[in-house]
This record gives C-alpha cells, structure tokens and sequence, in this order.
C-alpha cells in the first residue's frame, strides 16, 4: 500500500529524525507492517508555503496511493473527529 504524506514545514520523511514520524513507523510494525515492503510512504513537503497545502489539497485524489495524509496542524484541527 502507497501512503501520501503533505506536511507544511517538515522538508523531509525522517522517522529517525523525527518523533511523530517514528511513531507512525512503530504503529505501522505493531500492526505487521513493514516500511518499504508492505507500507510505501510518498512524501512532499510545502516547506511553509500554505498555498501548495490548500492546491493539493484539491489533487488528494491524483495521489497514487491507498491513503493520504495532510500534515498541516489546521488541517487536523479542521477534520471531523472519528
């Protein structure tokens, strides 16, 4: 599976940089998974520019993935709660 990622600042896809990405990576291993066998991330970063987030924002469906993921902290303020 093919997993879409846009995050607003963070320039890269670094679990062992980054906490919240290395937690995602630990989620996905609890649950059998492996990244890069099973689990393929697909990575972009607007590097701070809110208008790349609100035009991709219009694409979500061209991702070529089985799932996509707005980063930006608005975005997650602003979907309904599960």
């Amino acid at each position: 599976m093919r997993v879409g990622f846009l995050d607003i600042t963070v320039p890269t896809f670094d679990p062992a940089a980054n906490p919240a990405q290395r937690e995602f990576v630990e989620g996905l291993r609890e649950l059998g998974y492996t990244l890069g066998r099973e689990i393929v991330v697909e990575y972009k970063s607007a590097r701070g520019d809110v208008r790349v987030v609100a035009a991709a924002r219009g694409r979500v469906g061209e991702f070529k993935t089985g799932s996509a993921r707005d980063g930006s902290r608005a975005a997650r303020r602003s979907q309904p709660s599960r």
